[in-house]
């Protein structure tokens, strides 16, 4: 409450042409601050009742959106499936409409690949929270056979330690390496031979568009919006440990498999999520809202 108050006495005194908020938290504050002083943009990345989240949750997000909805512009959804999602719910209509942009990246220059290395590596980017699932990917790990595979898992959070105390009960600390957090994912990702994220639930998640700016095959789970980034560059798999360690093998045993999906994740890349494509269609929705507000 004493938020919202504070960024409405900021907005009133800046009078924005536009306020735009992201995230279900920080959407909501936003948007009740905005009420009657600027028109609202949200990007949703990821409804707050999305599939997978505990059903009171969902009936209250779902009550909460609806409040909010007169007082959204326009809705920019970062996949189809939660395009798909918020149109069931009825959140988007003509008055409110909704579009489609996806995430966007821009792609790193000047990192160097290792030479010389003789493991296979595995990389997953994510918090170490719900919904991310780093426990099943550390099982799976632990179902490989092979010697040197090796698993870099990047992010913090409260399930660290026990996935941790999870890699030694398995086995296989010594292949199951954690980064923490890091500002250089994408050389992260260029120094793996695959990409790989489970989760329980997800929008479109960036940690995947980095993956295909970095032109490696992805092993993920088949949620949310993911089946709009992993295609023919890689392998969607169900949140079970064995179906997860055998997508792993089979990119492991197939080279000539895995670089036609690194070469398609680059494809797919500049077919789509660039930076500049989300930021062209972003600036498209602004321009479109200060016309109605401010007409000629």
């Amino acid at each position: 409450i004493q938020t919202v108050a504070k960024l409405r006495k900021l907005f009133r005194h800046i009078s924005p042409d536009i306020v735009h908020v992201h995230s279900a938290k920080g959407s909501v504050v936003g948007r009740l601050a905005a009420i009657g002083i600027s028109p609202i943009v949200y990007t949703v990345h990821g409804w707050a009742f999305t599939v997978g989240v505990k059903r009171v949750r969902a009936f209250i997000a779902v009550i909460i959106e609806k409040f909010l909805q007169p007082f959204t512009a326009q809705y920019i959804c970062v996949s189809k499936f939660d395009y798909r999602l918020g149109r069931a719910k009825g959140l988007m209509n003509i008055k409110h409409p909704g579009i489609v942009i996806h995430n966007g990246v821009q792609q790193q220059a000047g990192i160097k690949e290792q030479v010389n290395r003789s493991s296979f590596r595995i990389v997953m980017a994510a918090r170490f929270a719900e919904p991310k699932r780093q426990d099943l990917l550390i099982d799976a790990v632990s179902k490989i056979k092979e010697p040197n595979i090796e698993l870099v898992l990047l992010g913090e959070g409260p399930q660290k330690s026990s996935c941790e105390q999870l890699a030694q009960k398995l086995g296989v600390s010594e292949k199951v390496f954690f980064e923490g957090s890091v500002s250089n994912v994408q050389e992260y990702y260029i120094n793996a031979d695959i990409v790989a994220l489970i989760s329980n639930y997800e929008a479109l998640p960036i940690s995947l568009v980095e993956a295909l700016a970095t032109s490696k095959a992805i092993v993920a789970s088949n949620v949310g919006g993911i089946n709009e980034i992993v295609t023919d560059n890689g392998l969607l798999v169900e949140n079970n440990s064995a179906v997860i360690a055998n997508a792993i093998e089979q990119l492991y045993q197939d080279k000539s498999r895995l670089a036609r999906m690194n070469e398609n994740s680059v494809i797919n890349y500049e077919n789509g999520f660039k930076s500049e494509q989300m930021l062209k269609k972003t600036q498209s929705i602004y321009e479109q809202i200060y016309k109605e507000e401010v007409p000629d």
